[in-house]
């Protein structure tokens, strides 16, 4: 029979007043609470474990510029196959990109199933405005921009902007950040 956990470890806690077990990120008692500070969602605060910091302090540290560029298909792009189509976009668009911009990444989302007005939507992350100019610079010199696709409108921001702004807490949604941002508060950190 295994050995009963040590009091105050994850699954020695006891169940949450819903009954249901509590997540093992989230403090125990209020003592734990001090470091969960650095926990607060902060997205362009983020880095890999096994990534060095930079010497430029958090604080100074520019977020991503993060563009939701909204795009209805043309009748010519509609009119190619499907492998004349990624023929086209991994010979005429893809390279240019990568040739001339460094710092971007993107996704993309078909939304044709749930709008006339666009088709996709192409989310792009770039390190900075720099890199996302020269993003838009490169797609307009490929047959992507007005000859595939017409760009219907282009959403830029960063995320959290009013965070740095304002010096608040985020209003994240993922699991555990009210308790993390109320416990921040009471205990007069920010992190």
């Amino acid at each position: 029979m295994p050995e009963s956990p040590a009091p105050g470890t994850p699954s020695a806690r006891p169940p949450s007043s819903t009954g249901a077990p509590r997540p093992s990120s989230l403090p125990s008692s209020p003592e734990s609470l001090q470091p969960l500070r650095h926990r607060v969602w902060r997205p362009w605060r983020q880095t890999p474990a096994t990534q060095e910091t930079s010497t430029m302090p958090v604080e100074e540290a520019e977020p991503p510029v993060t563009a939701f560029m909204l795009v209805k298909t043309t009748p010519e792009w509609l009119a190619l196959t499907v492998p004349e189509r990624i023929e086209a976009f991994t010979t005429q668009v893809v390279p240019t990109i990568e040739a001339r911009t460094t710092g971007v990444r993107s996704r993309f989302y078909d939304t044709e199933f749930y709008s006339a007005r666009v088709t996709d939507v192409w989310v792009w992350e770039a390190d900075d405005h720099h890199s996302y100019q020269l993003l838009i610079d490169a797609l307009r010199e490929t047959p992507f921009w007005d000859r595939y696709f017409e760009v219907v409108d282009l959403l830029v921001g960063t995320e959290n902007g009013y965070v740095r702004n304002y010096q608040v807490d985020p209003a994240a949604t993922y699991p555990g950040a009210s308790q993390i941002c109320r416990t921040s508060r009471r205990l007069g950190t920010r992190s």
